[in-house]
């Protein structure tokens, strides 16, 4: 497959899926995409945008894959996974693009600037906060998006950097609030990194 540079070897072998006509596909037509997608989820969503990408059952052929974008899926941290961490990190660093999509955890390898909250308790009150005019969010509905998914922690805010918050969540706690980051965008040497918490 296009962008692929391993030779062919059990679980390194990346599979296409070729974009549809239609929706977001126009604008991803040309767009090579990684995808590593251990609990399947991801898939479903770029396959309904018409996204095509090249599906890698192993992590570690990410290291020399040479497109214009890696996603990762839900779980992709998982225990046993470790070295995924600094592989993105080297990737991210020389001009790779980076989507990472509900993360149940987040690798200290990755970017020390990139932790999840240890708890968030989501209530009846809890309201999204919105970069309206981001690109990323351009033609996405977001007044039905408040509550966000209760399962996924979101992001502590980071406390250093370039980075840019494009959605959040605020929620009481007792007296106080607290605000998490549910989609950030995040530099990473010459590339950049999406964290979406929520999808």
């Amino acid at each position: 497959a296009e962008g692929a540079t391993l030779p062919p070897g059990p679980g390194l072998t990346p599979r296409s899926e070729e974009p549809r006509a239609g929706g977001r596909s126009d604008l991803f037509g040309r767009a090579r995409v990684a995808l590593f997608d251990p609990e399947g989820k991801a898939a479903p969503a770029l396959r309904a945008l018409g996204i095509g990408w090249e599906d890698f059952p192993a992590f570690e052929g990410l290291a020399l894959y040479r497109g214009d974008l890696i996603v990762i899926g839900p779980g992709g941290f998982a225990r046993g996974r470790e070295a995924l961490g600094p592989i993105l990190a080297a990737r991210a660093r020389s001009g790779m693009r980076l989507l990472l999509l509900e993360q149940p955890s987040l690798p200290g390898t990755l970017s020390e600037d990139l932790r999840l909250w240890p708890s968030f308790a989501r209530s009846a009150d809890s309201t999204a906060l919105f970069a309206s005019q981001h690109p990323v969010l351009r033609g996405v509905v977001t007044a039905d998006r408040a509550a966000g998914n209760p399962r996924v922690r979101p992001l502590l805010p980071p406390t250093r950097g370039n980075f840019r918050v494009i959605a959040g969540v605020r929620t009481r706690s007792g007296s106080s609030w607290q605000e998490g980051v549910t989609l950030l965008e995040f530099p990473i040497g010459a590339g950049i990194l999406l964290a979406a918490q929520e999808s």
